[in-house]
């Protein structure tokens, strides 16, 4: 069995009165794809929060990779997309995409970046407008791309298909078994 890429044991989560997780226990191999799907106000997002220690656990624990998710380090090797993805508006696609790498300590690649947005189905002419000007899917496409190119061993996704046509869907899928 490949190594675990993330560990949920007993983990619990409240707001006040109500409950959202109760004694989550969930492993997920390295390589594996794994969805959470589930009701609005379910709980899907909170499990993602926790997991990126955005919100203290009631209890439990969570671990990426054999780290402790309340360490750095452990989201070291993780790249995250949030549901309500906006990158800096003052930025045009191609700054936004060098400023992810710089922050990964990853250069930039004209070349690479310009094939990720084509897999994606966005125009490299993309990159030289501000993101000011996306539309949702286009914001969406360059979130993506920015997980994407820093190569990381784990990608966390909330909704990523919120904004996707029908086609940007198929690639992202393709994208993704590519990754694996």
């Amino acid at each position: 069995m490949p190594p675990l890429a993330i560990h949920f044991q007993n983990v619990s989560k409240g707001y006040g009165a109500s409950q959202v997780l109760r004694e989550i226990n969930l492993d997920i191999a390295s390589g594996e794809f794994f969805g959470l799907v589930g009701m609005n106000g379910a709980g899907k997002t909170t499990l993602i929060k926790c997991l990126l220690d955005f919100c203290a656990l009631d209890s439990g624990t969570i671990e990426i990779f054999e780290v402790s998710h309340r360490l750095t380090e452990s989201r070291k090797l993780l790249s995250f997309l949030p549901e309500r993805f906006m990158p800096p508006y003052y930025l045009t696609g191609m700054d936004f995409l060098k400023y992810i790498l710089k922050l990964q300590a990853l250069p930039y690649d004209q070349a690479k970046s310009e094939k990720m947005l084509q897999a994606l189905d966005l125009a490299p002419s993309a990159l030289s407008r501000p993101v000011r000007s996306y539309s949702k899917g286009m914001t969406q496409k360059i979130g993506l791309a920015a997980c994407f190119l820093a190569s990381k061993e784990l990608y966390v996704l909330d909704e990523p298909m919120s904004g996707l046509d029908p086609k940007a869907h198929a690639l992202l899928k393709s994208c993704l078994q590519e990754l694996r």
